[in-house]
């Protein structure tokens, strides 16, 4: 099972000292550019920056282009109700990986998530 991980499981997980839960639960954790950017560069100093940067087993994956983003079925579903770019991104992110869960803590991406078949943990 392939999981793409959001930011704030990361960052929780890292903290309490349980960011090696994830290889344990998931055959594959990835996480895109732009998470591994507020984990491990912006959120330098703080403990999930280092376990992040450490962590050998999460592969870092490029996501697709916000501009490729503004024409594809999944911002025409999904712009009239009101969903940020960066949830969609995240979403577009774990469809392109074809990734087989989602981890996020954040509500409305799980929900879009859902709406687009995908399982969402937690």
């Amino acid at each position: 099972m392939t999981v793409v991980c959001n930011a704030s499981p990361l960052i929780s997980l890292a903290r309490v000292g349980h960011l090696s839960l994830l290889p344990a639960l998931f055959d594959a954790v990835q996480i895109s550019a732009e998470v591994h950017h507020e984990v491990a560069v912006a959120g330098a100093g703080r403990p999930a920056a280092q376990a992040v940067q450490t962590a050998s087993w999460i592969r870092i994956q490029a996501c697709p282009d916000l501009a490729l983003l503004d024409q594809s079925p999944l911002d025409c579903l999904h712009s009239t109700s009101g969903d940020c770019h960066v949830d969609l991104l995240h979403v577009a992110t774990v469809l392109h990986l074809g990734a087989t869960y989602f981890l996020s803590f954040d509500v409305d991406q799980r929900e879009l998530a859902g709406a687009e078949g995908l399982a969402t943990k937690p």
